[in-house]
């Protein structure tokens, strides 16, 4: 297949190696550069810090317009791959290719920026990664897929590391699939939520060593 990737943080990347081992990337979309540090220097995306140098067309737009839309719709992509691109798509980018998002919790559960961080937070029993249709709401396509993992206690930088694998190797199945799978609506009301993590998330209320210890492997390398 044609793809296009959309995507990122170091979790986007770890998808999208593997996926371009088996089919045709034919360009990333990521966020623009942003300035990092007491100097303000920018800073390259990790998906553009490790495709770029490999010769991949990277783009950055600050808007998802028109016509950017009809840029993406020269490339003739058979699927758009989306896993943490950090913005809402407009209607006219989706209508584009089939748009599959890889998002890093059990849908429609944690829905939103921070669901690594949540799911640790929450001690729920099992952590995992959905595939989903997108539409113009927030995570609430309908299923193609879920992958989960025990919780064993991860960290952060342990759970990131092993929904990558799983939410890659999920993509790949689903995208060799996706004519035979039946897609699954999202029960909006079980769905929850999550926000960006801000520096008050780094506040340590001593009412719980239980939450203390959370918050660590939440926000250990933060």
């Amino acid at each position: 297949m044609k793809i296009v990737c959309a995507g990122t943080p170091e979790f986007a990347t770890d998808i999208f190696l593997l996926i371009s081992k088996h089919h045709k990337i034919l360009a990333l979309i990521c966020q623009p550069d942003k300035p990092f540090g007491r100097k303000g220097e920018l800073k390259a995306p990790h998906t553009k810090a490790i495709f770029a140098p490999m010769g991949m067309e990277i783009l950055q737009p600050t808007y998802i317009d028109d016509a950017f839309s009809e840029y993406i719709k020269s490339l003739k992509p058979d699927i758009i791959l989306v896993v943490a691109y950090g913005k809402i798509l407009p209607q006219h980018f989706l209508d584009i290719a089939p748009c599959i998002n890889i998002h890093a919790s059990i849908l429609p559960s944690w829905r939103g920026a921070s669901p690594l961080q949540q799911m640790i937070l929450s001690q729920m029993p099992y952590f995992g990664v959905s595939a989903m249709y997108m539409n113009e709401r927030l995570d609430s396509g309908e299923i193609l897929g879920i992958s989960y993992v025990e919780n064993t206690q991860q960290n952060i930088i342990e759970l990131s590391q092993q929904l990558a694998f799983h939410g890659a190797n999920l993509a790949l199945y689903v995208l060799k699939h996706l004519q035979s799978i039946e897609p699954l609506k999202q029960i909006d009301a079980d769905s929850s939520y999550c926000a960006k993590i801000k520096k008050s998330c780094g506040c340590v209320q001593l009412d719980s060593a239980l939450d203390v210890y959370c918050a660590y492997l939440a926000y250990c390398v933060w």
